[in-house]
């Protein structure tokens, strides 16, 4: 599990350096889509017209997040590594949800960013002299990049997948860009404009209609139970 998490953020990080943050997250919520595919194609999940129209509510709203600050960026191997994300994270997604029903969510994660962080250490070992004179707000903010970016966010993300399909809480993640304007709107860092709030509300909608779709399902099988 580890290897695909340090796979996902290297291969989005190559596809920022290539193109650029808008194009980058755009390829990587596409695996939402993906995800969907898979599970029509290999576990016959049945399609529904409510499905069809959240995932495309959802990505709608990032295009429009997109068109909003795209750039003529483009590198054609930038493009390959995005559509490479989009296809670790939908692995990721798919195989959180098999770690997430036969073991604790915590301790999966625990285990697998461990067993990575040694291999990485054996594999580039660091010098002694770069804890030379170490700042301690850089360490500050290493500890927080590791919580608030790392930790936390996959080990929630591992326990929402006890309750949800995959294709459903990849929807869900693309929330983030959303939390991300809005903050950036808010902090004045960054201008909302009519295009970046449309985008916005495509996402956030789909997400309360995928809320809404659960809550639905369980009050029928609650009462089909009954």
């Amino acid at each position: 599990m580890g290897v695909v998490i340090i796979h996902v953020q290297l291969s989005l990080f190559f596809t920022i350096k290539l193109t650029d943050v808008s194009i980058a997250s755009f390829l990587q919520y596409l695996a939402p889509a993906l995800i969907f595919a898979y599970s029509v194609v290999f576990h016959q999940e049945p399609v529904h017209s409510k499905d069809i129209l959240i995932l495309g509510l959802a990505i709608a709203g990032i295009i429009f997040l997109i068109a909003s600050s795209c750039q003529n960026n483009l590198n054609m191997f930038g493009i390959i590594s995005g559509l490479w994300t989009a296809v670790a994270l939908s692995i990721y997604t798919i195989y959180s949800k098999f770690v997430a029903q036969k073991h604790n969510p915590w301790a999966a994660l625990t285990y697998g960013m461990l067993s990575v962080s040694l291999l990485l250490l054996v594999a580039f070992p660091p010098s002694i002299k770069v804890f030379d004179g170490f700042p301690y707000n850089t360490t500050l903010f290493l500890l927080y990049i590791s919580l608030f970016t790392m930790i936390i966010p996959y080990g929630l993300f591992l326990l929402g997948m006890r309750f949800i399909k995959p294709h459903q809480a990849s929807i869900t993640a693309t929330l983030e860009p959303v939390v991300a304007l809005v903050l950036s709107g808010l902090l004045s860092l960054e201008l909302l404009t009519p295009i970046k709030l449309m985008g916005c509300l495509f996402i956030i909608s789909s997400v309360i209609l995928l809320a809404y779709q659960n809550i639905t399902n369980k009050e029928q099988n609650e009462n089909n139970s009954g």
